[in-house]
């Protein structure tokens, strides 16, 4: 495929600068356009609206039983005991 620019100006910067690159005008122009076109690929890859979180709150109003509350860890006596036998029972 055969580009033909009407800029000369930029016709001149192109090669100009794939003769400080050494390397073809073709090809630095294909380059060029593959990395523009990936990087806006990925730029507009995800489209989203944002919800409001103001939307979706709710106040959390349970009850809490004093009473009836119980400790999980109320037969550990020794924290850092526990936390050795839980992290060797881990591994194994």
């Amino acid at each position: 495929m055969a580009i033909i620019l009407q800029n000369q100006t930029l016709e001149l910067q192109l090669v100009e600068l794939s003769k400080q690159l050494k390397v073809k005008a073709d090809d630095l122009l294909e380059r060029f356009l593959k990395e523009s076109l990936l990087k806006e690929s990925k730029k507009n890859s995800l489209k989203y609206t944002k919800l409001d979180p103001k939307l979706y709150m709710k106040k959390l109003d349970d009850e809490v039983d004093e009473e009836n509350l119980t400790n999980p860890f109320s037969d550990v006596q020794d924290s850092v005991k526990y936390a050795k036998e839980l992290r060797e029972k881990s591994w194994r």
